[in-house]
Protein backbone atom coordinates (compact mmCIF):
# COMPACT_ATOMS: atom_id res chain seq x y z
CA UNK A 1 0.00 0.00 0.00
CA UNK A 2 2.93 2.35 0.74
CA UNK A 3 4.16 1.99 -2.84
CA UNK A 4 0.70 2.68 -4.16
CA UNK A 5 0.44 5.78 -1.97
CA UNK A 6 3.76 7.09 -3.27
CA UNK A 7 2.57 6.45 -6.82
CA UNK A 8 -0.63 8.36 -6.09
CA UNK A 9 1.38 11.29 -4.74
CA UNK A 10 3.52 11.36 -7.88
CA UNK A 11 0.45 11.18 -10.10
CA UNK A 12 -1.21 14.01 -8.14
CA UNK A 13 1.76 16.30 -8.72
CA UNK A 14 1.80 15.43 -12.41
CA UNK A 15 -1.95 15.95 -12.69
CA UNK A 16 -1.76 19.32 -10.92
CA UNK A 17 1.03 20.49 -13.23
CA UNK A 18 -0.81 19.25 -16.31
CA UNK A 19 1.90 16.74 -17.20
CA UNK A 20 0.02 13.53 -16.42
CA UNK A 21 -0.11 10.97 -19.20
CA UNK A 22 -3.67 9.79 -19.84
CA UNK A 23 -2.26 6.58 -21.33
CA UNK A 24 -0.60 5.86 -17.98
CA UNK A 25 -3.74 6.63 -16.06
CA UNK A 26 -5.86 4.41 -18.30
CA UNK A 27 -3.27 1.64 -17.91
CA UNK A 28 -3.67 1.90 -14.13
CA UNK A 29 -7.40 1.54 -14.53
CA UNK A 30 -6.79 -1.98 -15.80
CA UNK A 31 -4.45 -2.94 -12.96
CA UNK A 32 -5.05 -6.17 -11.04
CA UNK A 33 -4.64 -4.19 -7.81
CA UNK A 34 -8.05 -2.72 -6.78
CA UNK A 35 -6.47 0.29 -5.09
CA UNK A 36 -4.35 1.13 -8.13
CA UNK A 37 -7.44 0.85 -10.33
CA UNK A 38 -9.17 3.33 -8.04
CA UNK A 39 -6.15 5.67 -8.13
CA UNK A 40 -6.05 5.53 -11.92
CA UNK A 41 -9.76 6.28 -12.18
CA UNK A 42 -9.48 9.09 -9.64
CA UNK A 43 -6.52 10.64 -11.43
CA UNK A 44 -8.42 10.64 -14.70
CA UNK A 45 -11.32 12.39 -13.01
CA UNK A 46 -9.03 14.95 -11.46
CA UNK A 47 -7.23 15.55 -14.76
CA UNK A 48 -10.49 16.16 -16.57
CA UNK A 49 -11.74 18.46 -13.80
CA UNK A 50 -8.60 20.58 -13.60
CA UNK A 51 -8.70 21.09 -17.34
CA UNK A 52 -12.20 22.51 -16.92
CA UNK A 53 -13.85 19.78 -18.96
CA UNK A 54 -17.12 20.01 -17.09
CA UNK A 55 -18.97 17.54 -19.30
CA UNK A 56 -16.32 14.86 -18.83
CA UNK A 57 -16.08 15.69 -15.15
CA UNK A 58 -19.78 15.01 -14.55
CA UNK A 59 -19.74 11.90 -16.67
CA UNK A 60 -16.68 10.44 -14.96
CA UNK A 61 -17.78 11.45 -11.47
CA UNK A 62 -21.19 9.91 -12.07
CA UNK A 63 -19.60 6.68 -13.25
CA UNK A 64 -17.09 6.60 -10.41
CA UNK A 65 -19.51 7.22 -7.57
CA UNK A 66 -22.42 5.38 -9.12
CA UNK A 67 -20.52 2.18 -9.88
CA UNK A 68 -17.73 2.01 -7.32
CA UNK A 69 -18.86 4.14 -4.41
CA UNK A 70 -15.27 4.47 -3.13
CA UNK A 71 -13.77 7.93 -2.52
CA UNK A 72 -10.40 6.85 -1.08
CA UNK A 73 -8.41 7.31 -4.26
CA UNK A 74 -9.89 10.70 -5.09
CA UNK A 75 -9.47 11.94 -1.52
CA UNK A 76 -5.81 10.91 -1.58
CA UNK A 77 -5.20 12.70 -4.85
CA UNK A 78 -6.94 15.86 -3.68
CA UNK A 79 -4.71 15.90 -0.61
CA UNK A 80 -1.63 15.91 -2.85
CA UNK A 81 -2.98 18.45 -5.36
CA UNK A 82 -3.23 21.44 -3.03
CA UNK A 83 -1.27 23.60 -5.46
CA UNK A 84 -4.00 23.49 -8.07
CA UNK A 85 -6.11 26.69 -8.32
CA UNK A 86 -9.14 24.57 -9.24
CA UNK A 87 -8.88 22.24 -6.24
CA UNK A 88 -11.72 23.95 -4.33
CA UNK A 89 -14.02 23.41 -7.26
CA UNK A 90 -13.30 19.71 -7.19
CA UNK A 91 -13.79 19.57 -3.41
CA UNK A 92 -17.20 21.22 -3.73
CA UNK A 93 -18.21 18.83 -6.47
CA UNK A 94 -17.00 15.89 -4.39
CA UNK A 95 -19.12 17.05 -1.44
CA UNK A 96 -22.19 17.37 -3.64
CA UNK A 97 -21.71 13.89 -5.09
CA UNK A 98 -21.14 12.38 -1.63
CA UNK A 99 -24.35 14.00 -0.42
CA UNK A 100 -26.14 12.52 -3.43
CA UNK A 101 -24.84 9.05 -2.55
CA UNK A 102 -26.26 9.41 0.96
CA UNK A 103 -29.74 10.02 -0.48
CA UNK A 104 -29.88 7.18 -2.98
CA UNK A 105 -28.01 4.98 -5.42
CA UNK A 106 -29.52 5.96 -8.75
CA UNK A 107 -29.21 9.16 -10.78
CA UNK A 108 -27.87 12.36 -9.29
CA UNK A 109 -30.69 13.60 -7.05
CA UNK A 110 -28.92 16.87 -6.41
CA UNK A 111 -28.11 17.40 -10.05
CA UNK A 112 -31.81 16.98 -10.82
CA UNK A 113 -32.84 19.13 -7.89
CA UNK A 114 -30.45 21.92 -8.87
CA UNK A 115 -31.75 21.86 -12.44
CA UNK A 116 -35.37 21.94 -11.30
CA UNK A 117 -34.75 24.86 -8.91
CA UNK A 118 -32.90 26.76 -11.63
CA UNK A 119 -35.77 26.31 -14.07
CA UNK A 120 -38.36 27.11 -11.42
CA UNK A 121 -36.65 30.39 -10.50
CA UNK A 122 -36.90 31.67 -14.05
CA UNK A 123 -40.49 30.52 -14.61
CA UNK A 124 -43.89 31.57 -13.44
CA UNK A 125 -44.76 30.08 -10.06
CA UNK A 126 -48.52 30.20 -10.59
CA UNK A 127 -50.49 26.98 -10.59
CA UNK A 128 -52.02 25.53 -13.70
CA UNK A 129 -55.68 26.29 -14.19
CA UNK A 130 -57.29 22.89 -14.01
CA UNK A 131 -60.32 22.32 -16.19
CA UNK A 132 -63.53 21.97 -14.18
CA UNK A 133 -66.29 20.27 -16.12
CA UNK A 134 -70.03 20.75 -15.73
CA UNK A 135 -71.03 19.59 -12.28
CA UNK A 136 -74.08 17.45 -13.08
CA UNK A 137 -76.61 16.24 -10.55
CA UNK A 138 -76.39 14.42 -7.21
CA UNK A 139 -78.93 13.08 -4.77
CA UNK A 140 -78.25 12.81 -1.05
CA UNK A 141 -75.08 10.83 -0.45
CA UNK A 142 -74.74 8.74 2.74
CA UNK A 143 -71.66 7.81 4.70
CA UNK A 144 -70.96 4.12 4.13
CA UNK A 145 -68.81 2.22 6.60
CA UNK A 146 -66.17 -0.08 5.20
CA UNK A 147 -66.22 -2.09 8.46
CA UNK A 148 -69.97 -2.39 9.03
CA UNK A 149 -71.88 -1.60 5.85
CA UNK A 150 -75.64 -1.94 5.93
CA UNK A 151 -76.77 -5.37 4.82
CA UNK A 152 -73.44 -6.92 5.73
CA UNK A 153 -73.09 -10.13 7.77
CA UNK A 154 -70.17 -12.39 8.61
CA UNK A 155 -71.28 -14.65 5.78
CA UNK A 156 -71.88 -12.16 2.97
CA UNK A 157 -69.34 -9.41 3.68
CA UNK A 158 -65.57 -9.95 3.86
CA UNK A 159 -62.45 -7.80 3.65
CA UNK A 160 -63.81 -4.88 5.64
CA UNK A 161 -60.28 -3.81 6.60
CA UNK A 162 -59.32 -3.62 2.92
CA UNK A 163 -62.40 -1.93 1.46
CA UNK A 164 -61.95 1.82 1.99
CA UNK A 165 -61.88 2.43 -1.78
CA UNK A 166 -64.96 0.27 -2.37
CA UNK A 167 -66.87 2.08 0.37
CA UNK A 168 -65.79 5.51 -0.93
CA UNK A 169 -66.92 4.72 -4.47
CA UNK A 170 -70.13 3.16 -3.09
CA UNK A 171 -70.99 6.53 -1.52
CA UNK A 172 -70.59 8.19 -4.92
CA UNK A 173 -72.68 5.43 -6.50
CA UNK A 174 -75.53 6.24 -4.11
CA UNK A 175 -75.26 9.91 -5.00
CA UNK A 176 -75.34 9.10 -8.73
CA UNK A 177 -78.30 6.73 -8.44
CA UNK A 178 -76.34 3.55 -9.20
CA UNK A 179 -77.00 0.18 -7.52
CA UNK A 180 -80.34 0.91 -5.86
CA UNK A 181 -81.15 -2.79 -5.95
CA UNK A 182 -78.08 -3.62 -3.86
CA UNK A 183 -77.39 -3.24 -0.14
CA UNK A 184 -74.27 -1.28 0.85
CA UNK A 185 -72.41 -4.53 1.50
CA UNK A 186 -73.42 -6.00 -1.87
CA UNK A 187 -72.44 -2.79 -3.63
CA UNK A 188 -68.98 -2.73 -2.03
CA UNK A 189 -68.48 -6.39 -2.91
CA UNK A 190 -69.40 -5.75 -6.53
CA UNK A 191 -67.06 -2.79 -6.81
CA UNK A 192 -64.14 -4.49 -5.06
CA UNK A 193 -64.26 -7.88 -6.80
CA UNK A 194 -61.15 -8.44 -8.89
CA UNK A 195 -59.82 -4.96 -8.00
CA UNK A 196 -59.08 -4.83 -4.27
CA UNK A 197 -56.15 -6.96 -3.08
CA UNK A 198 -54.55 -7.71 0.28
CA UNK A 199 -52.74 -4.36 -0.14
CA UNK A 200 -55.97 -2.47 -0.70
CA UNK A 201 -56.90 -0.71 -3.95
CA UNK A 202 -54.58 1.15 -6.32
CA UNK A 203 -55.47 4.47 -7.89
CA UNK A 204 -55.98 2.74 -11.22
CA UNK A 205 -58.18 0.25 -9.38
CA UNK A 206 -60.33 3.15 -8.21
CA UNK A 207 -60.58 4.11 -11.88
CA UNK A 208 -62.00 0.66 -12.62
CA UNK A 209 -64.54 1.04 -9.81
CA UNK A 210 -65.61 4.45 -11.12
CA UNK A 211 -66.00 2.95 -14.56
CA UNK A 212 -68.28 0.27 -13.11
CA UNK A 213 -70.72 2.87 -11.78
CA UNK A 214 -70.54 5.05 -14.89
CA UNK A 215 -68.93 7.99 -13.06
CA UNK A 216 -67.31 10.84 -15.02
CA UNK A 217 -64.09 12.62 -14.13
CA UNK A 218 -64.68 16.33 -13.57
CA UNK A 219 -61.12 17.27 -14.53
CA UNK A 220 -57.56 16.03 -14.15
CA UNK A 221 -56.51 13.77 -11.27
CA UNK A 222 -54.23 15.81 -9.04
CA UNK A 223 -51.14 13.90 -7.94
CA UNK A 224 -48.12 15.52 -6.33
CA UNK A 225 -49.56 19.02 -6.19
CA UNK A 226 -52.79 20.96 -6.01
CA UNK A 227 -54.11 24.35 -4.93
CA UNK A 228 -56.75 25.03 -2.29
CA UNK A 229 -58.51 27.28 -4.79
CA UNK A 230 -58.81 24.37 -7.20
CA UNK A 231 -60.37 22.12 -4.52
CA UNK A 232 -62.80 24.90 -3.58
CA UNK A 233 -63.59 25.44 -7.26
CA UNK A 234 -64.59 21.80 -7.70
CA UNK A 235 -66.73 21.76 -4.57
CA UNK A 236 -68.39 25.09 -5.39
CA UNK A 237 -69.30 23.60 -8.77
CA UNK A 238 -70.98 20.64 -7.05
CA UNK A 239 -68.27 18.13 -7.92
CA UNK A 240 -67.05 15.56 -5.39
CA UNK A 241 -63.47 14.46 -4.74
CA UNK A 242 -62.03 11.10 -3.76
CA UNK A 243 -58.87 11.78 -1.77
CA UNK A 244 -56.09 9.25 -1.26
CA UNK A 245 -54.29 10.47 1.83
CA UNK A 246 -52.42 9.26 4.90
CA UNK A 247 -54.25 8.25 8.08
CA UNK A 248 -52.25 8.16 11.32
CA UNK A 249 -52.55 5.40 13.93
CA UNK A 250 -52.23 7.09 17.33
CA UNK A 251 -51.29 3.80 19.03
CA UNK A 252 -48.51 2.64 16.70
CA UNK A 253 -47.41 5.89 15.08
CA UNK A 254 -47.69 4.30 11.64
CA UNK A 255 -49.36 5.88 8.62
CA UNK A 256 -51.52 4.01 6.12
CA UNK A 257 -52.81 5.17 2.75
CA UNK A 258 -56.58 5.64 2.88
CA UNK A 259 -59.48 6.80 0.69
CA UNK A 260 -62.14 9.31 1.76
CA UNK A 261 -64.73 11.42 -0.07
CA UNK A 262 -64.52 15.22 0.05
CA UNK A 263 -68.18 16.15 -0.26
CA UNK A 264 -68.70 19.90 0.19
CA UNK A 265 -67.66 23.12 1.95
CA UNK A 266 -69.45 24.29 5.10
CA UNK A 267 -70.26 27.89 6.06
CA UNK A 268 -66.96 28.18 7.96
CA UNK A 269 -64.88 27.21 4.93
CA UNK A 270 -64.14 23.68 6.18
CA UNK A 271 -64.23 20.66 3.90
CA UNK A 272 -66.86 18.08 4.85
CA UNK A 273 -65.22 14.67 4.42
CA UNK A 274 -66.95 11.29 4.56
CA UNK A 275 -64.58 8.75 6.10
CA UNK A 276 -65.47 5.07 5.48
CA UNK A 277 -63.08 3.77 8.18
CA UNK A 278 -64.58 5.87 10.97
CA UNK A 279 -68.07 5.70 9.47
CA UNK A 280 -68.78 9.41 9.96
CA UNK A 281 -68.40 12.89 8.53
CA UNK A 282 -65.42 15.08 9.42
CA UNK A 283 -65.13 18.84 9.16
CA UNK A 284 -61.50 19.53 8.25
CA UNK A 285 -59.61 22.67 7.39
CA UNK A 286 -57.79 23.02 4.05
CA UNK A 287 -54.51 22.75 5.99
CA UNK A 288 -55.59 19.47 7.66
CA UNK A 289 -56.41 17.99 4.26
CA UNK A 290 -53.08 19.11 2.83
CA UNK A 291 -51.14 17.69 5.79
CA UNK A 292 -52.93 14.36 5.42
CA UNK A 293 -52.23 14.35 1.68
CA UNK A 294 -48.53 14.92 2.34
CA UNK A 295 -48.49 11.83 4.58
CA UNK A 296 -49.72 9.56 1.78
CA UNK A 297 -47.22 7.35 -0.06
CA UNK A 298 -45.55 8.19 -3.35
CA UNK A 299 -45.98 11.73 -4.58
CA UNK A 300 -48.27 12.59 -1.67
CA UNK A 301 -51.66 11.06 -2.39
CA UNK A 302 -54.18 12.06 -5.03
CA UNK A 303 -57.40 14.00 -5.53
CA UNK A 304 -59.87 12.52 -8.02
CA UNK A 305 -62.65 14.94 -9.09
CA UNK A 306 -65.99 13.33 -9.93
CA UNK A 307 -68.85 15.03 -11.81
CA UNK A 308 -72.50 14.44 -11.01
CA UNK A 309 -74.95 12.55 -13.22
CA UNK A 310 -75.90 14.16 -16.52
CA UNK A 311 -79.59 13.72 -15.65
CA UNK A 312 -81.06 14.10 -12.15
CA UNK A 313 -81.14 10.59 -10.59
CA UNK A 314 -84.48 9.44 -9.23
CA UNK A 315 -84.85 9.06 -5.49
CA UNK A 316 -85.30 5.42 -4.51
CA UNK A 317 -87.71 4.40 -1.78
CA UNK A 318 -85.89 1.07 -1.48
CA UNK A 319 -82.56 2.74 -0.83
CA UNK A 320 -84.16 5.11 1.64
CA UNK A 321 -85.76 2.23 3.52
CA UNK A 322 -82.85 -0.20 3.51
CA UNK A 323 -79.90 2.18 3.57
CA UNK A 324 -81.43 5.04 5.51
CA UNK A 325 -79.23 8.03 6.16
CA UNK A 326 -76.16 5.80 6.21
CA UNK A 327 -74.50 7.61 9.10
CA UNK A 328 -72.89 5.08 11.41
CA UNK A 329 -71.33 5.72 14.78
CA UNK A 330 -67.58 6.05 14.85
CA UNK A 331 -65.92 2.92 16.30
CA UNK A 332 -63.78 5.02 18.64
CA UNK A 333 -64.34 8.61 19.77
CA UNK A 334 -62.88 11.09 20.05
CA UNK A 335 -60.14 11.02 17.42
CA UNK A 336 -58.89 13.94 15.38
CA UNK A 337 -59.31 14.17 11.63
CA UNK A 338 -57.50 11.42 9.72
CA UNK A 339 -56.54 9.52 12.86
CA UNK A 340 -57.25 5.93 13.79
CA UNK A 341 -56.40 3.58 16.66
CA UNK A 342 -55.92 -0.14 17.21
CA UNK A 343 -59.33 -0.34 18.84
CA UNK A 344 -61.01 0.68 15.58
CA UNK A 345 -60.27 -2.71 14.01
CA UNK A 346 -59.88 -4.81 17.17
CA UNK A 347 -61.39 -8.26 16.76
CA UNK A 348 -61.94 -7.84 13.01
CA UNK A 349 -61.17 -10.59 10.55
CA UNK A 350 -57.83 -9.50 9.06
CA UNK A 351 -57.72 -12.37 6.53
CA UNK A 352 -57.98 -11.35 2.90
CA UNK A 353 -60.67 -13.30 1.03
CA UNK A 354 -60.68 -13.57 -2.76
CA UNK A 355 -64.00 -12.50 -4.27
CA UNK A 356 -65.54 -13.98 -7.39
CA UNK A 357 -64.81 -11.72 -10.36
CA UNK A 358 -67.62 -9.69 -11.89
CA UNK A 359 -68.40 -9.15 -15.54
CA UNK A 360 -66.19 -6.26 -16.58
CA UNK A 361 -67.39 -3.46 -18.79
CA UNK A 362 -63.91 -2.06 -19.35
CA UNK A 363 -61.16 -0.57 -17.21
CA UNK A 364 -60.33 3.08 -16.65
CA UNK A 365 -56.69 3.92 -15.94
CA UNK A 366 -56.59 7.04 -13.78
CA UNK A 367 -52.87 7.42 -14.38
CA UNK A 368 -53.69 8.56 -17.92
CA UNK A 369 -55.35 11.62 -16.36
CA UNK A 370 -52.72 12.51 -13.73
CA UNK A 371 -51.51 16.07 -13.44
CA UNK A 372 -49.74 18.31 -10.91
CA UNK A 373 -50.04 21.94 -9.92
CA UNK A 374 -47.09 22.89 -12.12
CA UNK A 375 -47.38 25.33 -15.01
CA UNK A 376 -47.02 23.59 -18.37
CA UNK A 377 -43.80 24.50 -20.14
CA UNK A 378 -42.26 26.16 -17.09
CA UNK A 379 -39.15 23.97 -17.09
CA UNK A 380 -36.91 23.64 -20.11
CA UNK A 381 -35.19 20.53 -18.81
CA UNK A 382 -34.83 18.61 -15.56
CA UNK A 383 -32.58 15.64 -16.34
CA UNK A 384 -29.24 16.45 -17.96
CA UNK A 385 -28.10 14.81 -21.16
CA UNK A 386 -26.04 12.45 -19.02
CA UNK A 387 -29.00 11.10 -17.04
CA UNK A 388 -31.44 8.74 -18.74
CA UNK A 389 -35.22 8.80 -18.33
CA UNK A 390 -34.95 5.49 -16.48
CA UNK A 391 -32.42 6.94 -14.02
CA UNK A 392 -34.59 10.01 -13.50
CA UNK A 393 -37.63 7.86 -12.80
CA UNK A 394 -35.77 5.77 -10.25
CA UNK A 395 -34.27 8.85 -8.62
CA UNK A 396 -37.67 10.45 -8.06
CA UNK A 397 -39.23 7.18 -6.84
CA UNK A 398 -36.35 6.73 -4.39
CA UNK A 399 -37.00 10.22 -3.06
CA UNK A 400 -40.71 9.44 -2.69
CA UNK A 401 -39.78 6.47 -0.54
CA UNK A 402 -37.53 8.40 1.85
CA UNK A 403 -38.65 8.83 5.47
CA UNK A 404 -37.24 12.36 5.57
CA UNK A 405 -40.11 14.67 4.57
CA UNK A 406 -37.70 17.25 3.15
CA UNK A 407 -36.38 14.64 0.70
CA UNK A 408 -39.91 13.61 -0.25
CA UNK A 409 -40.62 17.27 -0.92
CA UNK A 410 -37.65 17.34 -3.31
CA UNK A 411 -39.21 14.37 -5.09
CA UNK A 412 -42.55 16.16 -5.39
CA UNK A 413 -40.83 19.25 -6.80
CA UNK A 414 -39.00 17.17 -9.39
CA UNK A 415 -42.23 15.34 -10.25
CA UNK A 416 -43.96 18.66 -10.91
CA UNK A 417 -41.02 19.96 -12.92
CA UNK A 418 -40.95 16.85 -15.10
CA UNK A 419 -44.53 17.41 -16.20
CA UNK A 420 -43.86 21.04 -17.06
CA UNK A 421 -40.63 20.25 -18.94
CA UNK A 422 -40.39 20.51 -22.72
CA UNK A 423 -37.73 17.77 -22.81
CA UNK A 424 -38.88 14.46 -24.40
CA UNK A 425 -36.69 12.60 -21.91
CA UNK A 426 -38.43 14.33 -18.99
CA UNK A 427 -41.83 13.57 -20.48
CA UNK A 428 -40.85 9.90 -20.76
CA UNK A 429 -39.87 9.90 -17.08
CA UNK A 430 -43.13 11.66 -16.16
CA UNK A 431 -45.22 9.04 -17.99
CA UNK A 432 -43.38 6.18 -16.28
CA UNK A 433 -43.79 7.80 -12.85
CA UNK A 434 -47.52 8.28 -13.49
CA UNK A 435 -47.89 4.59 -14.35
CA UNK A 436 -46.06 3.61 -11.16
CA UNK A 437 -48.09 5.95 -8.96
CA UNK A 438 -51.28 4.62 -10.52
CA UNK A 439 -50.46 1.31 -8.86
CA UNK A 440 -49.90 2.73 -5.35
CA UNK A 441 -52.51 1.19 -3.01
CA UNK A 442 -54.72 2.53 -0.27
CA UNK A 443 -56.28 0.42 2.43
CA UNK A 444 -57.26 2.43 5.51
CA UNK A 445 -55.69 0.54 8.37
CA UNK A 446 -53.55 -2.56 8.21
CA UNK A 447 -53.41 -4.91 11.17
CA UNK A 448 -50.45 -7.23 10.67
CA UNK A 449 -48.10 -5.21 8.46
CA UNK A 450 -48.52 -1.47 8.04
CA UNK A 451 -46.07 -0.99 5.18
CA UNK A 452 -46.86 -0.02 1.62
Amino acid sequence: MEGATQMAATLAREVASGNASEDTLRFLQKSADPFLRTVGQSALLLTSTLRGEAKNMRQLFGSFFGMRGDTRGMSLLLGRASSSPRRNRVVRFMAEMKKRREVGKSASFHQLYKASKSDASSASSSSRSFEVQASGHWRSMPVISQLDPRGGTEDNYKNGLYNCAGAAVAMLARGLGFGDELSDAELINQLSAGVTTKDGTSLDGVGTMLNRIGARLAGEVMVGGYSDDMVRNHLDNNNKLIAQLGIHNVDTGTVSAHYVVVDRVDEDGNYIVKDPLMGRELAVTPRQLRDAMDLAPGAGGALIPIAGAEEPPEESAKVSAEVGDGFGEAPVLPLAAFETANEVVAGRDATYHELAPVEEGGEASLSQHFSTGQVQGSATKVASVLVSAEETTKAVLDLFNQKDESLREVGRLLFQQLQGSSSPKDQEAWAELAKTLGKQPGIGQKVEIDVF
